[in-house]
């Protein structure tokens, strides 16, 4: 015990004087002050505790550089000035955090776990508050060399004072996201949810459907205009131009100048033969029992099964017209009732004439029919200028003839003409028997 005693008393001498205390170590030198501030290593300790001595921990994690160290056999802690180590889950518990540089703060914490970044008051888990564009969030990928600009993201306005979350590549704003709902791209003034600005007609929308090797082109969305200056939406297969929509309400197809609501451009004609694929327009049925085709060009239509035309209304069912520089004229006229009219003469190989609901004139031969007499016939037609049974010329010139009817009458005339021949022939027949019989 003496022995322990000694050694103690060889390591550690204890003076006081001045008002103070010090103790000594071979390493080491502990001061209490008058103020009651203890100095480790120093005679002039700064704070309750002020500790001096030369290194860090460093990188390498080494302990035994701590300034203070302090364990309970399994879990470490090393502190010197500029650096915490610990080997276990470091735990900071307080009401709130402030972390300052230079007396101006610039990380804080809040009891309810806001986190403000050079905000005092964070309104939400992670707020960030600056006048600088670039002081909120960038975005930089240092692995690839090929990507020259840093991305941020910050708040802004735009010209009517709309807040905004704009996207900055560089010193580009590339995106805006409004407080309106509207999504800019190449702006900074959306007018709607999507508005996309750019000088680029590949810069809009592009359509790649990567999946299906067969599909050779890119389609590409973008405003245009045509020659007359008429704003478009052009659709674009690689760089032909395949369908425009203007301003106007004209679509065109195959050309970029639609002069009516559908313009349909084709450099190929059907040529007279069912040829779908020489088309301009294919429309195709696939209902059941009524499937079929329609094909046209400029001045052919073609049906695979009955074409039929047909009109609502009071009017004419259908019209052909000739047009010229000075107007039009009609040709044929399809009436409601199925009657047609045509101003020029008609060339036919035939023409048959259905008597469908109509008597055809061999009534007149049969033995019940009675066969005017020509006194009657006579004094009919000195009255009416026209055979009993015939329209008369002011009836035709009002409301015209029907053919097969008048072929019909004509004929009638013809068997009771044929008739009054077989009866005038009896008579004579008999003039001549009796004038032979007279010897006359």
């Amino acid at each position: 015990m003496k022995r322990a005693i000694q050694l103690c008393l060889l390591a550690f001498l204890l003076i006081s004087s001045k008002g103070y205390t010090q103790i000594f170590a071979p390493e080491i030198k502990v001061q209490v002050m008058p103020d009651n501030n203890i100095g480790i290593g120093t005679q002039s300790p700064v704070g309750k505790l002020s500790i001096f001595t030369t290194g860090t921990i460093g990188n390498d994690g080494d302990y035994t550089k701590s300034f203070l160290y302090l364990t309970d056999g399994n879990q470490k802690l090393g502190i010197d000035p500029n650096q915490l180590l610990s080997n276990q889950v470091f735990i900071f518990d307080a009401l709130a955090y402030t972390f300052r540089t230079e007396q101006t703060t610039r990380f804080r914490i809040d009891q309810n776990g806001g986190v403000g970044i050079n905000e005092t008051d964070p309104v939400s888990k992670l707020h960030i508050s600056s006048a600088n564009y670039k002081d909120f969030i960038a975005l930089d990928r240092t692995e690839v060399s090929d990507i020259q600009n840093i991305f941020y993201l910050t708040p802004s306005v735009d010209s009517d004072k709309n807040d905004q979350l704009r996207i900055v590549a560089g010193s580009k704003s590339i995106a805006s996201f409004e407080e309106t709902g509207n999504l800019g791209l190449g702006t900074d003034n959306p007018v709607s949810k999507l508005h996309i600005a750019s000088a680029d007609v590949k810069d809009f929308i592009a359509l790649d459907r990567t999946a299906k090797s067969e599909i050779d082109n890119i389609f590409y969305i973008s405003p245009g205009f045509d020659s007359d200056n008429n704003d478009q939406l052009k659709i674009f297969a690689g760089n032909d131009h395949i369908i425009s929509f203007e301003d106007t309400g004209n679509v065109g197809i195959g050309t970029g100048n639609p002069d009516g609501k559908l313009e349909i451009q084709s450099d190929q004609t059907l040529g007279g033969e069912w040829a779908p694929t020489r088309s301009s327009v294919k429309i195709t049925s696939v209902a059941s029992g009524a499937g079929g085709e329609l094909i046209l060009d400029h001045n052919e239509v073609y049906c695979s099964n009955t074409l039929i035309l047909g009109a609502k209304g009071t009017g004419d069912i259908l019209r052909f017209r000739s047009i010229g520089n000075s107007g039009y004229n009609d040709l044929i006229a399809i009436k409601r009732s199925g009657a047609m009219e045509l101003t020029s003469s008609v060339k036919a190989s035939s023409f048959i004439h259905s008597t469908s609901g109509q008597s055809w004139p061999d009534y007149v031969f049969s033995e019940n029919y009675k066969l005017k007499p020509l006194e009657t016939v006579e004094k009919y037609v000195q009255e009416n200028k026209h055979l009993p049974g015939i329209p008369s010329a002011e009836n035709v010139e009002e409301n015209g003839v029907d053919l097969g009817m008048m072929n019909a009458k004509l004929l009638e005339k013809v068997e009771e003409l044929t008739l009054y021949l077989i009866e005038q022939n009896k008579r004579i027949s008999e003039l001549e028997s009796k004038l032979d019989k007279a010897g006359i």
